[in-house]
């Protein structure tokens, strides 16, 4: 069979037909590298169009245009990749890059501004976006090395002086005035990008003051050893010291860095959009001894974790998010940079080119949407067996769920995406979990589609008012689409929230005398402070009728450790659930059933829930001396009657 046959065969999903003749999803994008002089464009791009992105990212080199000083000339095998994109329906993202040695610096200010402004006047009509100097803190850098003495760091940080580096400030010039004169011969002709890349040089970047005329703020969020969800930043005391700045929570997780740096955007007046123009795994073969930053993924792997982190950028409302890369850049099994490929060096597909075509294919048209509430509810964790330690701080996933939602058709579809972030392909088999909607919509059906075998199936469920229920449901280390059916609106809540955390008022600290502990409520979540061993707890009073047979809450812990749940009935008899915590610095979900087997005493003392409940107890047991703390949020009854 033809590569090109082989490449359409991949079209029938589950019986879905997935349809060539609709543009691409404009949310994806590849990176192809004819820039590079690398494959023939007239054959190649038709391949990306068929992949279902609607985005090509590539190269021009300054020193490709200003070949003579003060001529500028756009190459002519520049031109026929550019026009055969256009032709197949694909926007462009046009890098600037590179240096040019007619000049002292190789980045010369003046001289690569005059770059821009020439290549935004050729440009019109045949590329939608610019990206200003790729990787900064590379080539940029180590030229700005070479014209000085000064300390240079990829973060654009100094320790010693804690300042940021010259070079940083002279990229920050350079952007600045290129934008401003892109949009002076070309105004709203262009999305605009710029920035380091790099959570912490961004940071810094953003607080000197970014030009009006940046559209977009990039980053490369490789995950390198990782799992897609996580990233080597985070809060920790040895980030802070490598990055003189902290950027995203303790456990470093792509969203929450992604938010931070937006948030200082918009305080600084910053770029308004967030674009990915760079993130990929390499399947390369590693023989050196030490270790590498990228680890040589299997293909499966390298399939499932671009499904993931595709579909956690359009869940989160990424602008763009662009795969790195089309084709392997070199022959070689045992070169890190030849394995990002999601087509080998002789065009036949691996797994990821299949994996990110379903994506593209099937996403297009849906949109996040934040139309309700979903939560996974596993069993057990799947605690990472090869965790990373980073410049100092561990990087670790104990498997815990993502479930983002979606809509199409101007709302009146909706569907949700949930997986596992454990590391992919374990020998282990995939978890069951009890997954909870809380809908307004009454449900007729709900189809689970695999985005990695494409197979579709019914999902069995229950609703009562608003809170559906699959209680047994596979979720594997890839994405599941959950397609919602149903257009009623629904009568009566069956799942509640409550607001017991938003004041400190009325709860009671309780505690073993062997452990000393305190506790705090701030932004309707309440902290629990414990050191030594023991248990601790806090209540509070709280009327529960009969029907509610469920409590859910997340929590949220700095060590491996038994939480505990009570609840006291009418009799004063105490039920007591444990449940195990993990130090992931991730909130976890919880669901408690609470007919399920517990301890019980006090009362009636007779193991039965006497309604109404009266009071309710969050706490943690140390078997061992231990120090640390557990969050909690977001309590919630659940009245599902006898189901």
């Amino acid at each position: 069979m033809s590569f090109r046959k082989t490449i359409l065969s991949f079209l029938l999903f589950g019986g879905t037909v997935l349809s060539l003749l609709a543009g691409g999803h404009d949310n994806l994008c590849v990176q192809t590298h004819f820039g590079h002089h690398g494959w023939d464009p007239l054959k190649n791009l038709k391949l990306v169009k068929e992949l279902g992105v609607g985005w090509i990212r590539d190269d021009l080199y300054w020193g490709s245009v200003e070949k003579e000083k003060g001529n500028y000339k756009i190459p002519d095998y520049a031109w026929e990749w550019i026009k055969e994109a256009k032709k197949n329906d694909l926007k462009i993202i046009l890098i600037l890059n590179g240096g040019n040695r007619l000049y002292k610096d190789e980045y010369d200010h003046d001289g690569y501004v005059n770059f821009a402004r020439f290549v935004a006047k050729e440009m019109k009509g045949y590329v939608q976006a610019i990206e200003l100097i790729n990787e900064p803190f590379n080539n940029f850098r180590r030229a700005a090395a070479k014209l000085s003495d000064t300390p240079t760091a990829w973060n654009g940080y100094d320790p010693k002086t804690g300042k940021i580096n010259e070079w940083a400030l002279k990229y920050l010039r350079t952007m600045n005035d290129m934008a401003d004169a892109i949009n002076e011969v070309a105004p709203g002709e262009y999305k605009i990008l710029g920035l380091g890349c790099s959570p912490p040089l961004n940071t810094r970047l953003l607080k000197q003051g970014v030009s009006k005329h940046i559209d977009g703020m990039v980053i490369h969020p490789y995950s390198y050893r990782l799992v897609p969800e996580l990233q080597p930043y985070g809060d920790t005391p040895a980030f802070l010291k490598r990055d003189g700045v902290v950027v995203g929570d303790k456990a470093g997780t792509f969203t929450s860095i992604n938010k931070e740096l937006m948030k200082t955007s918009s305080q600084n007046n910053g770029p308004k959009e967030l674009w990915a123009t760079e993130l990929g795994y390499t399947t390369y073969i590693q023989t050196q001894p030490q270790v590498q930053n990228y680890g040589g993924f299997t293909e499966d792997a390298q399939a499932k974790y671009a499904q993931r982190h595709l579909m956690e950028c359009l869940g989160t409302n990424m602008r763009l998010v662009s795969w790195y890369t089309f084709y392997h850049r070199r022959n070689s099994a045992y070169h890190k940079l030849a394995g990002f490929g999601i087509l080998n060096y002789d065009g036949t597909p691996k797994p990821a080119y299949n994996a990110i075509q379903r994506v593209a294919k099937t996403m297009k048209g849906w949109k996040a949407d934040k139309w309700g509430d979903i939560k996974v509810y596993f069993q057990k964790h799947r605690q990472d067996p090869n965790p990373v330690t980073w410049d100092g701080s561990l990087r670790q996933t104990f498997g815990e769920p993502r479930a983002y939602m979606f809509s199409s058709n101007n709302g009146k579809r909706r569907a949700a995406a949930i997986w596992s972030t454990e590391r992919a392909n374990s020998d282990l088999q995939p978890r069951s979990a009890t997954v909870i909607i809380n809908s307004d919509r009454g449900l007729k059906s709900i189809t689970a589609l695999d985005m990695m075998t494409g197979k579709e199936e019914n999902v069995k469920f229950t609703q009562k008012g608003n809170l559906v229920k699959i209680a047994d449901i596979t979720v594997p280390d890839h994405p599941v689409m959950l397609y919602l059916e149903g257009s009623d609106p629904v009568t009566g809540q069956a799942i509640t929230d409550t607001d017991i955390f938003n004041s400190a008022k009325n709860w009671k600290l309780h505690k073993a005398r062997s452990i000393k502990a305190s506790f705090s409520i701030d932004n309707n979540s309440v902290r629990l402070n414990f050191n030594g061993k023991g248990y601790a707890g806090i209540s509070k009073k709280l009327t529960i009728q009969e029907g509610v047979s469920q409590l859910t809450f997340q929590a949220r812990s700095t060590n491996k450790i038994t939480l505990l749940l009570r609840v006291i009935d009418s009799t004063g008899q105490t039920h007591q659930y444990k449940l195990s915590a993990v130090p992931s610095n991730q909130w976890e979900n919880f669901w408690v059933d609470l007919k399920n087997k517990h301890q019980n005493w006090g009362g009636a003392k007779d193991k039965k829930l006497h309604y109404p409940l009266t009071a309710v107890l969050f706490g943690l047991e140390c078997s061992s001396i231990q120090q640390g703390a557990i969050d909690y949020k977001a309590f919630q009854l659940v009245n599902m009657g006898n189901q």
